[in-house]
């Protein structure tokens, strides 16, 4: 009785590890949008300037009901380099600003507050950093 017992428990842990987690998005997708309060991205440059971004797309979405979020970059194999290592591509496409508060708060880490004021709105945004004296530049989309 004990052993079956204990195997139920421990198919039942697997299970659970198995199974999305529906609480923590990962923002690859419109059907997996990005977790609130704070939309995770981690950026790893490698070789002569490849960027590989996790979630791994070129689109990072934002559930329409989700408002006043932060979206943090964390860097591997690269510097940022300034407050505009992270930048609009487009910065007209930004009014009313919905994306503010553009800021380097490490040489690995990056932030923005999105308030999410319009819904259905993308933006494509430049990833600067700096990669042993090289600097590199990408350009993905914030779908909001």
């Amino acid at each position: 009785m004990t052993k079956k017992i204990l195997s139920l428990g421990f198919v039942l842990i697997l299970a659970g590890c198995a199974a999305p987690n529906r609480m923590m998005g990962s923002g690859g997708s419109s059907a997996d949008p990005c977790p609130n309060p704070v939309c995770k991205v981690k950026v790893t440059v490698t070789g002569y300037c490849d960027f590989a971004f996790d979630p791994a797309t070129k689109h990072l979405y934002i559930d329409a009901g989700d408002k006043n979020m932060l979206i943090q970059w964390d860097l591997v194999g690269a510097k940022f380099i300034d407050d505009q290592s992270i930048y609009l591509k487009d910065p007209g496409a930004n009014n009313p600003p919905d994306l503010t508060q553009f800021t380097k708060a490490g040489d690995y880490k990056f932030t923005v507050h999105n308030a999410h004021s319009v819904a259905g709105k993308s933006y494509e945004y430049g990833v600067r950093v700096n990669q042993n004296g090289n600097v590199c530049d990408h350009h993905p989309w914030i779908d909001n």
